[in-house]
């Protein structure tokens, strides 16, 4: 049995797909002329499952035309690739988004701040001296989402959850002022671009036969 050189892959892949045949259970190629494949023979299925399979491998066809069949798995791989990359840049943002808040966090700092203690610290700072629960003080933000609060009379240092606390805007501010704030910002948006641009940057491809640097 002779080859036919003219059906050859390379010359293949650049022509169309469809359906012919016995109810169009068969895929042929150049309007027919050259034959592909079939479904006929797949018993276990109806007559209209064989030809919607027989359509589906048309389309599949169709879809990769003139992809050359040497890149045609290393593509297959490499689509996937842009958004795996995609997916790692949100996920850097984010990352950076939550270290550079609960970094700002830290850095605050009130003085002076009014608050209501629970029953335990209540009752360690009546032990103290103290005659009330609620206690006016200095708060310091701690990068475990704590505060610190340092307590002038009696002079006691207590680490509170984050809750709420009564004090007037021109006590609040970040240790080192408008600088830090500053700071902040242009770290987390010069941290997030450049994670960014190196995650989802395109490398080049490398030519056969070279080796990895």
């Amino acid at each position: 049995m002779s080859t036919d050189p003219r059906q050859k892959i390379e010359h293949l892949i650049r022509l169309s797909a469809g359906t012919a045949g016995f109810q169009g259970r068969t895929v042929r190629l150049d309007n027919g002329r050259v034959a592909l494949c079939t479904s006929t023979y797949n018993y276990s299925q109806d007559d209209e499952t064989r030809h919607l399979v027989a359509e589906r491998i048309a389309l599949l066809w169709n879809l990769a035309r003139s992809i050359p069949t040497g890149s045609r798995s290393s593509r297959c791989c490499q689509d996937r690739g842009p958004d795996m990359r995609f997916l790692l840049s949100i996920v850097w943002t984010a990352m950076c988004l939550a270290f550079f808040m609960r970094l700002g966090f830290a850095l605050q700092l009130m003085d002076p701040v009014d608050l209501f203690l629970d029953k335990d610290r209540c009752a360690v700072v009546k032990s103290y001296g103290a005659s009330s629960c609620k206690v006016r003080g200095r708060a310091e933000g701690n990068l475990d989402g704590t505060w610190t609060i340092t307590l002038p009379e009696p002079p006691l240092t207590i680490q509170m959850p984050d809750g709420p606390m009564a004090y007037q805007q021109p006590h609040w501010r970040l240790q080192g002022g408008n600088l830090t704030g500053v700071g902040l910002f242009a770290g987390l948006v010069i941290s997030s671009l450049a994670g960014s641009y190196l995650i989802t940057r395109r490398r080049p491809d490398r030519q056969a036969g070279e080796s990895p640097a």
